[in-house]
């Protein structure tokens, strides 16, 4: 077995891992931000007045004649 290119497999192994670490970290990152956007757009949000939770079809129609 030739013990050199063992090492530089290992080495390089290694080199790998510690990558893709990095990247899932930032990926993790990334989506810690996004999903701290998104609750901030959905408390922006206003909330239902009253009068919709009790009777939620008043106001969705309008009765036009001519």
């Amino acid at each position: 077995m030739d013990m050199p290119s063992t090492s530089m497999i290992n080495s390089n192994n290694g080199i790998l891992q510690q990558f893709g670490i990095a990247m899932l970290g930032k990926e993790l990152q990334v989506q810690e931000s996004q999903a701290a956007a998104e609750v901030a757009m959905i408390n922006s949000m206003p909330s239902p007045s009253l009068e919709s939770l009790v009777n939620p079809a008043v106001g969705n129609n309008i009765d036009i004649g001519v």
